[in-house]
């Protein structure tokens, strides 16, 4: 009985107090009750940390994300608006990767204006050339994400011209 009272009064520490404002550690405070060997103890634990997670999800403090939702939605986002960056305290892990080139194959090339194309992909996405290029239909393009926000396709194997996101 005192081993598992000092135990509980040990792991009371390691649950973050409810409404401390970090959510990010919540989920590693709940996996580290699984490390407890007493029953009494890592019940407490458990008890303890998802009490702190249904509150922290009640108020908003604490979301769960789909990585492959995220993913499809920063792939459909992708050259519409500035890149997101993980938080700094997110482990790699914990953050779905970002998004850093898209491809499809142009479906569609209207001429826009001085040259310039937009250019339908079977994806949804229009881009619209910046750099002097005459894409074909039915070729594979590949936009990357370049330096400075900027955006490179890669249209039938050519050389790259910069592009920008129409829709």
């Amino acid at each position: 009985m005192a081993l598992s009272t000092a135990m509980l009064l040990a792991m009371s520490g390691a649950i973050g107090a409810q409404g401390n404002g970090d959510a990010t550690h919540t989920l590693d405070d709940l996996a580290r009750c699984h490390a407890i060997a007493a029953d009494a103890a890592r019940l407490a634990c458990y008890d303890r940390a998802s009490a702190t997670v249904v509150a922290l999800r009640s108020s908003g403090a604490l979301i769960a994300l789909d990585r492959d939702a995220v993913r499809k939605k920063n792939t459909a986002e992708f050259g519409l608006g500035p890149s997101r960056k993980p938080p700094a305290h997110a482990r790699p892990d914990d953050f779905p990767a970002g998004i850093d080139q898209v491809s499809g194959t142009v479906t569609e090339v209207t001429s826009s204006s001085y040259g310039r194309y937009l250019v339908a992909m079977n994806n949804g996405m229009v881009w619209e050339t910046i750099d002097p290029a005459t894409p074909g239909k039915g070729e594979t393009m590949v936009v990357k994400r370049g330096r400075l926000g900027a955006f490179r396709a890669f249209i039938g194997g050519e050389r790259s011209v910069q592009v920008q996101r129409v829709r």
